[in-house]
C-alpha cells in the first residue's frame, strides 16, 4: 500500500508540484511507514490511557489536552488517537498515545499520566490491540532523487524543499556537506535561487570554523559580482556576517567598497556594505555618508533605510 501510495503521490506532484495537498500526504504517508517499523522494531510502543479524571470530554478536546498539558509526560508523542464508544458526552473516552521506549518505559513503571501541573489524570497500561506490526522499508534515498528530479523542473519550489529537509531527517548519517555540495551545484546554475542559499543557511553549523566561513563567503562573492542586482545572495551573506570574525568583517567592507565603485547603481550593494560597516565598528559618520548615497540612489525607500539603520537624516 505504501509503495502504491508514494507511486500515485509521484504523479500528483509532477501535475502539480506547488500543491500542499500533495507534498502534505507524501510527508503523512512516509510518517506512517516509519511509524510502524518503529513500533515494529520496540523503539515506539503503544500505551493505552483511561480512567481519565474528567469526564464529558469531546474527543477533540482531549486529544488537544494531552498534546498541550501532558508536554512533559509526552515528549514529541508521535500519534494520539481518541475513542469514545457510545458517543454519549458523559462516556468515558479512552486514548491510545505511541511514544519512544523509554518514555512508555517510565510511564508504565508509575501507571498514571500526569499533566504539566503533576495532577494524575488517567491510568496507563500497554495496549494489547496494536494489531500485527509490519516492518515498511523505505527508500529514503529514492525519495531524495526525487527531489534533485524535481529540481530541474523548478528549482526553488519550497515545497520540495520542505520535503527534501524532512526525508533527510528520517536518515541517521545523512552528510550535511553532501547537502551543501547539492544545494551550491543548484546555486551554480542560479545565482538568484533564494531556496537553495536557504538550505546553505540551514546547514551552516553554529561552530562553522573561520575557513568554512571563508568559504562560503567565496560562494557569496562570486555571487555579488556576478549578479549583483540580485538579492539572494545578500540575505544569506547577512546570516554569514553572524559568524565572521572581525578580520573577516573588515575583509568584507573592502570587497563592497570595491563593488559599489564598480556598480554605483545597485542598491543591494550599498545595503551590504551600510550593513557590514555598522559590524565593523565603523564610525556614525562614515556609515551616514553611505545611507545618504544609497537614499539618493533609491528615493521612494528613504524611510525604509533609515529606520533599518536607525540613521537621523541630516539636515
Amino acid at each position: 500500500v505504501v509503495k502504491e501510495e508514494l507511486d500515485l503521490g509521484v504523479r500528483f506532484v509532477q501535475v502539480s508540484p506547488k500543491s500542499y495537498n500533495s507534498w502534505h500526504h507524501r510527508k503523512w504517508v512516509i510518517e506512517q511507514a516509519v511509524h510502524a517499523s518503529a513500533l515494529a522494531a520496540g523503539t515506539r510502543r503503544r500505551l493505552y490511557l483511561h480512567r481519565f479524571r474528567k469526564r464529558g470530554w469531546s474527543t477533540g478536546t482531549l486529544r488537544s489536552f494531552l498534546r498541550a498539558k501532558c508536554r512533559t509526560e509526552l515528549p514529541h508523542v508521535h500519534t494520539v488517537r481518541v475513542l469514545n464508544a457510545s458517543r454519549s458526552r458523559n462516556a468515558p473516552v479512552f486514548a491510545f498515545v505511541d511514544v519512544d521506549s523509554a518514555v512508555a518505559d517510565t510511564l508504565l513503571a508509575r501507571g498514571t499520566l500526569v499533566d504539566d501541573k503533576g495532577d494524575a489524570v488517567a491510568q496507563v497500561e500497554l495496549s494489547r490491540a496494536s494489531g500485527p506490526l509490519v516492518d515498511i522499508p523505505l527508500d529514503l534515498e529514492a525519495e531524495l532523487r526525487l527531489t534533485a528530479k524535481l529540481f530541474r523542473v523548478d528549482s526553488r519550489n519550497f515545497h520540495c524543499w520542505c520535503y527534501r529537509r524532512f526525508v533527510r531527517s528520517l536518515i541517521p548519517d545523512a552528510s550535511a556537506a553532501d547537502e551543501a555540495a547539492f544545494a551550491g551545484a543548484l546555486i551554480d546554475d542560479n545565482f538568484s535561487n533564494y531556496s537553495a542559499w536557504h538550505q546553505r543557511a540551514l546547514l551552516l553549523p553554529e561552530d562553522a570554523s573561520e575557513q568554512m566561513v571563508a568559504g562560503e563567503l567565496e560562494l557569496v562573492q562570486s555571487a555579488f559580482f556576478t549578479e549583483p542586482g540580485d538579492s539572494s545572495a545578500y540575505f544569506y551573506f547577512r546570516h554569514l556576517l553572524d559568524h565572521c570574525t572581525a578580520s573577516q568583517v573588515a575583509e568584507q567592507v573592502k570587497v563592497l567598497t570595491e563593488l559599489v565603485e564598480v556598480e554605483p547603481t545597485e542598491r543591494w550593494p550599498h545595503m551590504a556594505l551600510v550593513e557590514t560597516k555598522r559590524r565593523a565598528g565603523c564610525s556614525s559618520s562614515e556609515v551616514a555618508e553611505y545611507i545618504e548615497a544609497l537614499v539618493a540612489l533609491d528615493p521612494q525607500r528613504e524611510q525604509y533605510y533609515r529606520e533599518a539603520f536607525a540613521m537621523e537624516k541630516k539636515e
